[in-house]
């Protein structure tokens, strides 16, 4: 799992060009694959607006594809990727009790779903 989500956000970060997204190739060569996992975080916080006004699953997928990271300040996105204020809660630990605890609910929804 972590490499299939590792190799997701890689892709995400591959797509184009940008200096946002050159910006976090040279931080994966120098700091390694965590960077992914922050970078994957940070764009999502910076997206938190757009995902808490979405209203399914489809709508959110469908926005964050659109969402221009062409237009995201590569300094800001750097900073944050690297402010621990913010990620301080997340240790391995703590991870993998969300992890655990989402994933009971996820499995729920989709078996309610069927």
């Amino acid at each position: 799992t972590t490499r299939l989500v590792s190799m997701r956000f890689l892709s995400n970060f591959a797509s184009n060009k940008t200096k946002t997204n050159l910006r976090v190739w040279d931080c994966l060569f120098a700091e390694g694959f965590s960077v992914l996992f922050r970078a994957g975080l940070s764009f999502l916080k910076l997206s938190q607006e757009l995902i808490l006004r979405t209203t399914t699953f489809e709508k959110l997928v469908l926005s964050l594809k659109e969402c221009p990271r062409h237009a995201m300040d590569a300094n800001r996105f750097i900073h944050l990727c690297f402010d621990d204020g913010w990620l301080s809660g997340l240790d391995g630990p703590r991870i993998a009790r969300l992890r655990l605890f989402y994933r009971a609910r996820v499995v729920t929804d989709l078996h309610d779903h069927e």
